[in-house]
């Protein structure tokens, strides 16, 4: 298969993976971006925006201008200027991406400290068999602030992993699908949006953060490869391989495979973390 051939099917790929991503994690990163303000949004998805840009650059080289794709032999300027500005705007932007998850994790943490409290109610709008003896539940659970407006927020919650932290009648009437009152709510003053179930505490929120940690994990670890197996072909051939510029799109590719892989999984065994 041809180098051109090659990155036709990583275009491909990447595509669908995003589609399949958007479709099987969409309501949840909706519902997330209400916890957020549109500063925090931007910052979360700041690496990914940069790695989005590379991977549009690089296509528009390749498939519209027709720049070659092969190998290259070394040169003063080593890779080039075009290489070194792409990689160096895609680790500042993982590394201000990072940061500022980090960042949201611990804030997250001081604002259920200093959170206010209500008491709200309890629905269970779905549950389903994830697995053996894994039984999910999503709930929405409303409340009124302290200035009587009315707020409501949806959690995933797990049998093992989540409901035996709640009280056990709590728990029981999730299980029967019961509405519930009285449910202990806490909730940031200044963002009601951001509320947590007082039970089970703030660190068992999945949150956009958290999810975009993840991602980062995989990137992080697939770009430090492939930069190490580019060295070393490039010290054994005595030049750069075809696809030494592949790390503008390696990003977006990873988090394709990521959403296609993740995203099918949580659509077959239809996996109610991500429910609408």
């Amino acid at each position: 298969m041809s180098p051109r051939a090659i990155v036709g099917c990583l275009y491909v790929v990447a595509v669908v993976g995003l589609a399949i991503g958007a479709f099987a994690f969409g309501s949840f990163l909706l519902a997330e971006h209400r916890r957020l303000t549109v500063t925090e949004s931007i910052f979360v998805w700041f690496g990914d925006g940069i790695a989005f840009v590379w991977f549009t650059v690089y296509f528009v080289r390749h498939f519209i201008f027709g720049t070659p794709i092969g190998d290259r032999e070394p040169s003063p300027a080593q890779t080039g200027v075009l290489w070194w500005t792409a990689l160096a705007s895609i680790i500042g932007g993982m590394a201000v991406d990072i940061g500022y998850s980090l960042l949201l994790h611990a804030d997250e943490h001081n604002a259920f400290a200093s959170a206010k409290q209500s008491k709200g109610s309890l629905e269970v709008l779905r549950s389903a068999n994830a697995g053996i003896n894994k039984w999910m539940y999503q709930v929405r659970i409303s409340f009124v602030d302290d200035n009587q407006k009315f707020h409501s927020f949806k959690q995933t919650l797990g049998d093992s992993r989540d409901l035996r932290h709640l009280p056990k009648q709590l728990a029981m009437a999730i299980r029967a699908g019961q509405r519930v009152d009285g449910v202990t709510v806490a909730y940031q003053a200044d963002r009601p949006a951001r509320a947590w179930i007082v039970d089970l505490g703030w660190e068992r929120t999945h949150s956009l953060h958290e999810f975009s940690l993840l991602v980062m994990i995989f990137q992080v670890a697939i770009s430090a490869l492939f930069l190490l197996i580019m060295t070393q072909v490039r010290k054994r051939d005595g030049r750069f391989p075809w696809w030494y510029d592949l790390h503008a799109v390696l990003l977006i590719g990873v988090e394709a495979v990521f959403s296609l892989l993740f995203g099918s999984i949580f659509l077959a065994v239809d996996e109610p973390d991500f429910w609408g």
